[in-house]
């Protein structure tokens, strides 16, 4: 196990070192996902070979390793990739448990080492899979409600959105604060006129017009 898990290590550690380095993107993206199905298997088979088919299916190590895997590929915001590492999870541990340790049980076997069980915790995989594909479908969600809300209260870059102060039947008017690059802010008055307006040329030459017109007057009472 320990020369099994030095190995991983140098493979997780090459593909960490040329993700960083944008080295073979494409590839160790694909791949990478196969090779952590692959780990709690061997780790079935060795424990097998070494301990037993009854120590291997007692032991939690390998079905927790496949939670861990599935688990992380939330982080690569793939909503289909959990669900689909969830039934490889589960094809690969029944075809193991079926073809090398269910031949060598033995006769007097428990019952939690039987198929019925056995079958049902590979299914659990899947549920897995399937929980963590919504749960990044629902993040993905909230992220882009979130970009869509910025967004929204930010206009041109240079202006942050505040509450209405007033609507009228050309525009609303609301508070906003002006915060250029240059570090500095004030509070200021943006006048936003209706949507259905934005299709008349000539409301918007006037629209512009007036624009121009404020920025010349210039005066403490009066709000930039």
């Amino acid at each position: 196990l320990a020369s099994f898990a030095f190995w991983a290590l140098v493979w997780f550690s090459a593909s960490n070192a040329a993700l960083k380095r944008g080295i073979a993107i494409d590839f160790f993206v694909h791949v990478n996902p196969w090779i952590e199905l692959l780990i709690p298997g061997l780790a079935m088979l060795l424990m097998t070979r070494v301990f037993g088919p009854e120590y291997a299916l007692a032991s939690w190590v390998p079905p927790q390793m496949f939670a861990v895997f599935i688990g992380a590929s939330l982080l690569r915001f793939r909503i289909g990739l959990p669900l689909f590492m969830g039934c490889i999870a589960a094809l690969e541990y029944s075809l193991v448990y079926r073809w090398v340790l269910f031949p060598e049980l033995t006769v007097d076997a428990p019952v939690w080492a039987m198929p019925p069980v056995q079958y049902v915790r590979a299914f659990t995989l899947v549920l897995m899979g399937l929980a963590c594909s919504g749960a990044v479908w629902a993040f993905k969600g909230l992220v882009r409600n979130a970009s869509r809300t910025l967004r929204s209260r930010d206009l041109f870059g240079k202006y942050v959105l505040g509450e209405e102060i007033a609507s009228g039947g050309m525009g609303t008017v609301l508070r906003a604060t002006y915060c250029p690059e240059g570090g500095f802010q004030r509070d200021v008055a943006v006048k936003k006129i209706h949507p259905h307006l934005s299709s008349d040329q000539n409301f918007l030459d006037r629209f512009r017009e007036e624009a121009a017109l404020c920025s010349r007057l210039v005066h403490p009472n009066i709000v930039a």
